[in-house]
């Protein structure tokens, strides 16, 4: 499964030794209808398995400064995602084509870190030439990720800024403390309370370093507008 390690940071970063399974195994808990019940909002779902995409080039549907949200249906509810179209034009557009081209319909949110972020979308997206990524674009120098900030994931061995197939929300309290490596997308700007309810199925039994919810939880579509 995939790696938090190598879809998000560095293990020196999160100050912790991170597993190199994200799901399966005996400290996973078994999903249960009692369970399911106890989660307001979320539907039951069963685990998914992702089918290889392969996109070619982004297409430039969004204009630098132009105003487009990405709508997040989720099996737990929905959220809305301001894009950066001004800060992150490439990356807010890489993203823009990945969700009309429907990379992201099906697959799930399969990693979940108490306090710190959720993770969702393709780990087998396949960009041009067989590259993990779409586009490449340099953070700010200032980017803090604070709270409701959506980015793109990437291995370490992507380029600083690639636009993969997987993206993360912070919800840390605060800030997340992260080297200023991964793109940012957006801002969460509605539905926070369903993000909030992805991260309450963080798998305790994981510890800090997180991986697989407790609950699988589906990306149903995201749509732009």
């Amino acid at each position: 499964m995939r790696s938090l390690v190598q879809s998000i940071a560095p293990a020196a970063i999160l100050g912790i030794a991170v597993a190199g399974c994200g799901g399966g195994g005996s400290s996973v808990a078994t999903v249960t209808p009692n369970h399911v019940s106890n989660v307001k909002g979320c539907r039951a779902v069963p685990p998914i398995s992702p089918k290889p995409v392969t996109e070619g080039a982004p297409k430039p549907l969004l204009k630098k400064g132009q105003k487009a949200t990405a709508r997040v249906k989720t099996s737990c509810g929905s959220f809305t995602i301001a894009l950066d179209t001004k800060q992150a034009p490439v990356t807010a557009n890489a993203f823009a084509n990945m969700a009309s081209d429907r990379v992201y319909d099906g697959t799930d949110f399969h990693r979940v870190v108490k306090d710190f972020v959720i993770q969702g979308g393709s780990e087998q997206f396949t960009g041009p030439k067989g590259h993990g990524y779409t586009a490449v674009e340099t953070p700010p120098s200032n980017i803090a990720y604070r709270r409701g900030l959506v980015a793109m994931a990437k291995a370490q061995v992507d380029p600083i800024g690639a636009s993969t197939g997987e993206f993360f929300v912070v919800t840390a309290p605060a800030q997340a403390t992260f080297d200023p490596v991964f793109a940012p997308i957006g801002r969460v700007t509605q539905g926070m309370g369903t993000v909030e309810r992805i991260a309450s199925l963080a798998n305790p039994a994981l510890g800090s370093a997180g991986g697989a919810p407790i609950q699988p939880v589906v990306i149903d579509s995201v749509t732009i507008h």
